[in-house]
């Protein structure tokens, strides 16, 4: 068995399925989406302790974009793909929405929603 994650593309209507290049061999990937030009992925894995946001291309080798300490998911591309917006949970037990500048890596928060 080989451990890991694909990547897999196919055509429009789901026929002509071809395994690619191996993302990751970690199996704690999740979250994959992929950025509005269809070159990177972002996603979120582990990085120590915490939940990390991870961008790739279809050739694998990921590289972390966060490194916060926190449970950071769901990440979502800005439309000009300059940006990933991440849903990182706060030590108060809120919700926060943060902006991550994909180059820079600079993080910016913006939000914060009240469990129920």
């Amino acid at each position: 068995h080989d451990a890991g994650i694909y990547l897999y593309t196919c055509n429009p209507d789901g026929t002509g399925i071809v395994r690619g290049q191996r993302l990751t061999n970690r199996l704690g990937m999740v979250h994959p989406v992929w950025s509005r030009d269809g070159k990177t992925i972002a996603y979120t894995d582990r990085l120590g302790n915490s939940h990390e946001i991870f961008v790739t291309g279809p050739e694998g080798g990921g590289r972390a974009i966060t490194n916060l300490g926190r449970c950071n998911v769901y990440p979502t591309w800005s439309v000009d793909g300059k940006r990933i917006y991440v849903l990182q949970k706060r030590d108060d037990n809120l919700w926060q929405w943060m902006s991550v500048d994909v180059e820079t890596r600079e993080v910016a928060a913006f939000d914060r929603i009240k469990p129920e």
